[in-house]
């Protein structure tokens, strides 16, 4: 997977959690999360928090799950 894979992925879902990612990828979390501090770093992709209102801290959810990303990006952005 190149980071211009990851990148296309979230501009058209908007959001993603690293588990989908990963297993859209076929890759371990990790690598996702080492290609989501590229786009991060440029200011393009930044962790969604889940709206209080849509979470009534149950504490039942596995953390990983609800590590969300989105695409924040004004602008498209080639990688360098």
């Amino acid at each position: 997977m190149i980071l211009t894979q990851l990148r296309d992925y979230l501009k058209q879902h908007g959001r993603a959690s690293v588990l989908d990612m990963a297993y859209r990828f076929d890759v371990e979390p990790d690598t996702i999360r080492g290609m989501l501090a590229h786009w991060i770093k440029k200011d393009m992709v930044e962790e969604f928090e889940i709206p209080d209102s849509q979470c009534n801290g149950c504490s039942k959810c596995d953390d990983k799950k609800n590590e969300i990303y989105r695409w924040a990006a004004k602008t498209d952005c080639r990688p360098r």
